[in-house]
């Protein structure tokens, strides 16, 4: 094979492999579903600085990854409730104060400073007491080492996300 075949087939191949990712990671995040229980809290957090879309554009199907633990786990996931007006669904009132106003995953070294330092002004009310608010956590982004292991277990993962019960 010549090297202008090469060039034009390597886009094509860059994109397979990382189709392929996606969906071995949408199969085990399916999977993580089933280890969630019916109305669990979930937050979902990113492992990157915050930016949406993220750097790394292969990662950014896997930020619709939490949403769906609404479908199979019937659990509470404030991010399929963003912009209201925008969305047709709203979430019940008893979930209102964990309402996010518009948005995308906050980076979880936020969350970690607030765990150590509490919430600065301006923070979202949504994770001012994110330990006390939720039950699990959705990592979203390349693997890291767990950010917070005295008060995140690890319940599994993939190589862009990762599920985690918040210790109470």
């Amino acid at each position: 094979m010549d090297n202008g075949i090469r060039q034009f087939l390597r886009p094509i191949r860059i994109y397979q492999q990382s189709a392929t990712g996606v969906l071995d990671d949408f199969a085990a995040a399916r999977k993580s579903f089933e280890l969630l229980p019916k109305g669990a809290v979930v937050l979902a957090a990113q492992t990157g600085d915050g930016g949406d879309p993220p750097a790394d554009l292969r990662i950014y199907p896997m930020f619709n990854v939490p949403t769906l633990a609404v479908h199979y786990a019937d659990a509470f996931v404030p991010h399929l409730f963003t912009a209201p007006g925008k969305q047709p669904v709203t979430p019940r009132a008893v979930w209102h104060r964990l309402d996010i106003p518009e948005g995308g995953f906050l980076p979880v070294k936020f969350l970690k400073y607030i765990a150590e330092r509490g919430a600065p002004a301006g923070t979202p009310p949504f994770v001012q007491n994110w330990q006390r608010d939720f039950d699990y956590l959705y990592l979203i982004g390349p693997s890291i080492p767990n950010p917070m292991p005295d008060r995140l277990e690890f319940v599994m993962g993939a190589p862009r996300f990762a599920l985690y019960r918040i210790r109470k």
